[in-house]
This record gives C-alpha cells, sequence and structure tokens, in this order.
C-alpha cells in the first residue's frame, strides 16, 4: 500500500478534568474521551453534570471530538445510574451539545444506550476484550461503530482482524491502545483491589495494589524446560532505612511509537493514549510526542525520529516502556524512566493572559529561579530555552520570586512570542544561563 493513501488514524487522548481537556486540545489531539460521575472506570477523574457541556462545546469550538465514557460493569444496585447518565446524554443530545459518540463495555449497558439512544455511535471499550474478528462482527451487529481491541493482541492477529473489518461496508471502525498504563489482569479483569480493599476495578474504583510495595521473602522461578534460565524473579530495592521491597506485580507502561506507520497502513482508525488520571503535565508531553510523529509521517518517513520521540515519552514515565504483546519477538523493556539527575519536571503551566507579557502560572514543581535551566513547551516539539534574564516570578503583592513552591500562583513577566494560556515550561538538560 502506498504510504501517501494510507488512511490517517485520530489520535484519541485521556481528559480527566477541564485542565486535561484544554492541554489535549493544544498540545494535539483530534478527539478526547471523557467520563461523568458515575459508570466510568476512573471514579476520580470525571466531569458532574454541569460542566459537562462546557467540555463537549469546548473540545467542538476547537474542532476535536469528544466521546462520552459508560464502560463500567455495573451490578445490579448500580442500573439505576444508567438510566441517569442516558437521561443526560438524551437531554444534551436533544439539544445538539452531547458527545460525538458513547464508550461502553458491558452488554447490558449498551442493550440500554441501542435503546435510548440508537442514533448516538457506540464504541466498545477495550473492557470487552475483543480479540478476534467474530467478536468485532458481534459488536457489529449490536450497531457498534468502533471497536477498541484487547491490549493482549499481537501484530499478526491485529492484522488478520484488522483485513476483515476494512472488507465490511461500511468498514468496523478499529480502535487501539498505544501508550500508557498495562494491567497485570486481562483486559483489566482483576479481583485483587476488590479483594484488598472493597474497591472493584471493574466498577472504577481500583485502588491498583499491583502497584504496592511488597516485602520480598525471597522467590527466583526457573520452568521445568528451560533449566538454567530464571523465569519470574523478585527484584530488591532498599527503600532508604534498611527495609528491601519489589513491585512484582505492576506490569510495564506500554509504548508502541515504533509501529505508528504499521497502524496507519493497516487502517486503523484511532490512536488511544491512557491516562485520564495522570496529570497535564504528562498529558503534554505524551500528546505532543505522538502528535508530531504522526504529523512527521505525513510530511514522510524521512521525517519521522522516533528518538526525538522517545526522549519525551520517556521523560513522563515512572516505569519501564515496553512493545507489551504486540511484537511476540521482542520482550526486553524499551526504554527505562530516567534517573533522578536526568529527570526534567514540568515546572508551571499558564493560566492565564494577562496582557503586557503578564502570566498567571501555577506552579506544578519547585522552580528555583537560579538553580537551572528552563524550557518552554511549544506545541509541535519545539522546545526552546528561557534565559534568566528573560523573564521574573513575583507574588500577589508584586514581590520578585527566586523560589517557587508546588500548588502556588506565581505572576510570570515574559514577552516571549511563543507564550499562551495553557503551556507548560520544564525543566531543561542543559542551557547556558
Amino acid at each position: 500500500m502506498d504510504l501517501n493513501t494510507a488512511r490517517e488514524p485520530e489520535l484519541l487522548v485521556p481528559a480527566g478534568n477541564m485542565e486535561k481537556l484544554e492541554t489535549a486540545v493544544l498540545y494535539g489531539a483530534d478527539a478526547v474521551y471523557l467520563g461523568g460521575n458515575a459508570l466510568n472506570l476512573r471514579t476520580g477523574a470525571g466531569f458532574d453534570d454541569s460542566n459537562l457541556e462546557k467540555a463537549f462545546t469546548y473540545a467542538r469550538n476547537h474542532g476535536v471530538k469528544a466521546y462520552y465514557l459508560l464502560n463500567a460493569y455495573p451490578r445490579e444496585p448500580q442500573l439505576r445510574h444508567v438510566e441517569t447518565q442516558l437521561d443526560m446524554l438524551q437531554k444534551l443530545h436533544a439539544l445538539g451539545r452531547g458527545p460525538d459518540g458513547v464508550i461502553a463495555a458491558d452488554p447490558g449497558v449498551i442493550r440500554r444506550l441501542r435503546k435510548r439512544l440508537p442514533e448516538l455511535p457506540l464504541h466498545v471499550s477495550t473492557q470487552a476484550n475483543t480479540m478476534n474478528s467474530e467478536a468485532a462482527l458481534f459488536w457489529r451487529d449490536q450497531g457498534a461503530r468502533r471497536v477498541n481491541l484487547a491490549r493482549e493482541m499481537r501484530s499478526e492477529e491485529l492484522k488478520e482482524l484488522l483485513a476483515v473489518c476494512r472488507r465490511l461496508d461500511p468498514p468496523l471502525e478499529v480502535e487501539i491502545f498505544i501508550h500508557g498504563a498495562q494491567c497485570m489482569a486481562l483486559s483489566g479483569r482483576c479481583y485483587m483491589s476488590a479483594y484488598l480493599n472493597d474497591r472493584p476495578g471493574n466498577s472504577g474504583q481500583c485502588s491498583h495494589p499491583c502497584r504496592y510495595d511488597y516485602r520480598v521473602t525471597g522467590l527466583r522461578v526457573e520452568e521445568e524446560t528451560r533449566k538454567g534460565r530464571p523465569m519470574w524473579e523478585l527484584e530488591e530495592r532498599d527503600d532508604g532505612v534498611g527495609e528491601q521491597f519489589t513491585q512484582f506485580f505492576a506490569a510495564e507502561d506500554l509504548c508502541l511509537l515504533h509501529y505508528l506507520d504499521w497502524m496507519r497502513r493497516m487502517g486503523v482508525c484511532a490512536l488511544k493514549i491512557e491516562g485520564r488520571n495522570k496529570s497535564s503535565a504528562y498529558l503534554a508531553q505524551v500528546t505532543d510526542a505522538y502528535a508530531s510523529a504522526l504529523r512527521h509521517l505525513r510530511e514522510g518517513q524521512s521525517r519521522f525520529h522516533p528518538e526525538t520521540y522517545l526522549a519525551e515519552l520517556v521523560n513522563t514515565a515512572s516505569r519501564p516502556l515496553s512493545r507489551g504483546f504486540f511484537d511476540e519477538s521482542e520482550h526486553a523493556a524499551l526504554a527505562q524512566p530516567p534517573a533522578a539527575e536526568y529527570a526534567r519536571p514540568v515546572l508551571a503551566r499558564i493560566e492565564a493572559d494577562l496582557g503586557n507579557g503578564r502570566w498567571r502560572v501555577e506552579v506544578k514543581h519547585r522552580w528555583d529561579v537560579l538553580g537551572f535551566a528552563v524550557e518552554m513547551l511549544v506545541p509541535g516539539l519545539e522546545r526552546p530555552g528561557l534565559a534568566v534574564e528573560e523573564f521574573g516570578l513575583e507574588n500577589e503583592q508584586g514581590e520578585a520570586l527566586s523560589v517557587v513552591h508546588p500548588g502556588q500562583k506565581a505572576l510570570l513577566h515574559c514577552d516571549r512570542p511563543e507564550l499562551r494560556k495553557g503551556m507548560f515550561f520544564r525543566k531543561a538538560w542543559t542551557f547556558d544561563l
């Protein structure tokens, strides 16, 4: 297939609140997905009914699609929440102010959605664990326009499934997660959180016990036919006070950056980033990296430089990045999180343009004005440095600040033309002050 005729996939980005929605739009998302106050799998990252309309309108006004999440698996007492959510969506849809589609996984939720709002596009969540073409066709029979496939699928399996979906009339859209946290359980079907903390993951209440620190009593396992080769081994780390712990259950994070061209050629409709509970600083860097990578691919293969985008993605990582199940020939970690001395924390976000080169910023990380170099996160993967003499920070009383702490607001004086509302500042690797 000629690269110039490849279908251009949609970059689909999480929006856990209004700040994250604005960040996703600014840094290049084609679409966002967001949840409400019930029945989405991130209970701490939902919009309430009073600002949902605002979120949908903001996305639409910026040419970005917005998909609404009803992807939890409700138990019997929670069915009333399904009707409440559908009431709200029906009202917004009638006014022309609703989402561009709804993401769901539970057959009961899908059944009610198709009865109440048959004209609203249905996207089947990855939680439905779709792993073959017959399952995809089943969801199409239920009215689905798009299916987000299970993250456990390999590239050859995806290739076959995509070929089937392309031949349909109209084609069934296929969506794939390309970046973010992976679950130790099959498509998130984990009961550890429910067992330990009475917080069911499939109801959006996961407390992530797979990320907890566990004390090691010693374990190294060999499989019988692979003698002399460790199959699983707990790796300990010192907590600083003499105790040894491990995060044995924690899955590596997914990163399919190197397969973007393959996905374009195979006709993948949407490339999805995980992370509605991640910070807006994380979202800015990851969205900018993938949006730039896709733009460069559109401009020609020679413009695509994986190491440039990977440097941005690694800077956001707290766990090793891997290809997950996608490439069965390669299980080694793609990249490791940076050591503390090489980390480039995001320092602040511009909240408002006050005019005349004055900006109100919210500080995200300790900002020592004279302690380290700073760079601006300009959309389009531009990272110009900001010299000390080019800016100043003040408090609300107009007093100069040399250090600003997380959570504080400050007044930034800077007339660099690149600046705009919603942009971030980051600690630089090297820059001559």
